[in-house]
């Protein structure tokens, strides 16, 4: 990776054919994507103004206010901007603008131009999500297959056979925790919430249950074989 760097800003070329440039700090700091002729446009000279001058040109990725004008806040062109630049010094604070009023922003204001075509296939997304998805970790992918926390169920099934189920282990350890934080806040010291076995019975599950610090309710010999067998203390 190379890198431009002046006063107040500092510019990259990730050599893989795309340009990035971020300038400004507390006050107000902005992320771009740039073209390699604004890249090339850049001088280590410029001061801070000039410089944003030409980034101002790019794709806004990201930015963030607090000049005391009014509350601080933030707002996320583009969801991806850390993966794009995990190197940028970003700074925010503050609320972050929702996608709708950052999608009605970016139609209306020529600055945002740039950002219109990928905010738009984002709402559609959004959009085809919210119509037909009943928890926020399912999906859709650019194929067109049914994803489970962004991993292709096609693939999966082609990889493991049918019929399969697949779990989320993060959703199912936050929905432990909830109870659990319940538990110690409402409830007598000592108390414990105990997991249905007979919801789903086998070894990965009752790992992550004692993992959490849960009871688990067995209520047949083949539950209890199944728990003692995953480590269930």
């Amino acid at each position: 990776m190379k890198q431009k760097k002046g006063g107040g800003w500092c510019a990259w070329d990730d050599e893989n054919g795309r340009y990035f440039g971020e300038y400004g700090g507390t006050m107000a700091y902005h992320l771009y994507e740039l073209t390699k002729e604004q890249y090339d446009s850049l001088d280590e000279q410029m001061k801070e103004w000039d410089a944003s001058d030409i980034m101002y040109e790019g794709r806004h990725l990201y930015m963030s206010v607090d000049d005391r004008c009014g509350p601080p806040y933030t707002i996320v062109f583009d969801d991806d901007y850390e993966k794009l630049c995990p190197w940028a010094k970003v700074t925010g604070g503050g609320k972050v603008w929702p996608d709708e009023l950052t999608d009605a922003a970016v139609e209306i204001f020529a600055s945002e131009e740039n950002n219109r075509d990928q905010r738009r296939k984002k709402r559609k997304e959004r959009k085809i999500k919210r119509k037909t998805m009943l928890h926020d970790n399912y999906g859709i992918n650019k194929n067109g297959h049914f994803t489970v926390c962004g991993a292709d169920t096609v693939k999966l099934a082609a990889k493991y056979g049918t019929p399969l189920y697949v779990l989320d282990t993060d959703k199912v350890r936050a929905q432990c925790r909830i109870y659990k934080s319940a538990m110690e806040k409402y409830f007598p010291s000592g108390s414990m919430p105990f997991f249905a076995s007979k919801a789903l019975s086998y070894v990965g599950i009752y790992r992550i249950i004692a993992d959490e610090g849960l009871g688990t309710d067995l209520v047949s010999p083949g539950e209890l074989y199944t728990a003692a067998k995953a480590g269930f203390p």
